[in-house]
């Protein structure tokens, strides 16, 4: 382990589940906003230490089933909780109201699925 120093942390960093390779991290951890203050993350935070970052929900995001990653459970969450659920069913979907207009429908998925290509 590095010596305590300028920009190093010693701490745990607190990933979801290491072993089952969920290197995301939780809520609380230290890597959060503390690596290169001259660089952003997508959610236009200072960047997090790692190659992953923590998306910090300052806008909807599509992270629906709240995993930290956005993939295709996304979509699926949305369009059976959103899209295709009866009025009185339907669960909150501003997560997935990726352009903003108060409603979830076919075009926050194609908002969904470019970002996820573009990764």
């Amino acid at each position: 382990m590095p010596l305590p120093g300028t920009g190093l942390i010693t701490v745990d960093p607190q990933f979801v589940n290491p072993q089952e390779m969920n290197y995301n991290y939780l809520e609380t951890s230290g890597c959060i906003d503390a690596g290169n203050p001259d660089l952003f993350d997508p959610d236009q935070t200072c960047s997090d230490i790692g190659a992953n970052y923590y998306p910090q929900n300052l806008s909807p995001t599509g992270d629906c089933n709240d995993d930290a990653l956005l993939d295709v459970m996304d979509i699926i969450t949305i369009v059976n909780n959103c899209i295709l659920c009866e009025p009185e069913d339907c669960m909150d979907c501003f997560c997935g109201d990726l352009n903003q207009d108060g409603s979830v429908d076919v075009m926050d998925i194609l908002l969904i699925v470019n970002t996820i290509l573009s990764n």
